[in-house]
């Protein structure tokens, strides 16, 4: 069975058919795994020989292949399927390493470069470590209040290292916020992302509760969606907040 840590990049793509009637395609990569574990490269505009050179991560848990399609991005209408093919997991696992050209629906779309490689953890923690990490806050919940006239305006705050730090926007009286915001981070080493939920206040903003997030998790999967709890001299949980985050290495 085939479980471990897989390294997956999409070099380059090559004679892709043109799914547009102005212009040319603006084509992007879909990695898939499972439903639950999906990267997609970045689309390349009115190109159809383009080049990715886009690293993804993947924890594969006996899953048996990786479905790779390309699409055509659409800004006004669905966005068109141009075609697909499959890499044998086994077949990476035991050579620990391909670099192959895929032909998209049997070549008649088009062909696709990548490479795969086995990763061991110690390898993800020492070589993955850097890098681009994106980190969407989603909402909160269950927040407790902290004013003693009306609800909070709750605002979450990122901390990466010294001196790194970014903020949403504070939401008026919501103790269920809904913030949806993302925010980009290069990762040099740190091993945590700190989180802190702020009560804004005119005089002096109040402190809700925080967390520290290990990043080791979303180095090796390259993917994390996930509940945090916030707490308060570390024993007091003080609410909940949604943050999806995806690991891309230098």
């Amino acid at each position: 069975m085939t479980r471990g840590i897989l390294r997956v990049t999409v070099v380059e793509a090559r004679h892709l058919k043109d799914m547009d009637i102005i212009g040319k395609s603006d084509p992007y990569v879909k990695l898939i795994l499972d439903e639950h574990n999906i990267q997609t490269t970045r689309p390349k505009k009115n190109n159809l020989n383009p080049t990715y050179n886009e690293q993804y991560i993947f924890n594969v848990d006996g899953q048996t292949k990786l479905s790779v399609q390309v699409w055509d991005k659409d800004t006004i209408f669905r966005d068109d399927f141009i075609g697909e093919d499959y890499v044998k997991l086994s077949e990476v696992f035991t050579k620990g390493y391909l670099d192959t050209w895929l032909n998209l629906t049997k070549g008649k779309f088009g062909s696709l470069n990548l490479s795969a490689s086995k990763l061991i953890q110690n390898q993800i923690l020492i070589k993955m470590s850097k890098g681009t990490l994106k980190v969407t806050v989603v909402s909160a919940k269950n927040l407790k209040d902290e004013d003693f006239a009306g609800k909070g305006d709750p605002y979450v705050k990122l901390i990466l290292g010294k001196g790194t730090s970014q903020l949403t926007k504070p939401k008026s009286g919501d103790l269920n916020p809904e913030y949806n915001e993302t925010f980009t981070f290069q990762v040099d080493d740190q091993k945590k992302l700190e989180l802190e939920v702020w009560d804004k206040d005119p005089i002096k903003d109040d402190l809700i509760g925080k967390a520290d997030i290990k990043l080791d998790k979303v180095f090796s999967s390259g993917h994390e969606d996930e509940w945090v709890k916030i707490k308060r001299m570390a024993i007091l949980t003080k609410g909940e907040v949604h943050l999806i985050m995806d690991f891309t290495p230098a």
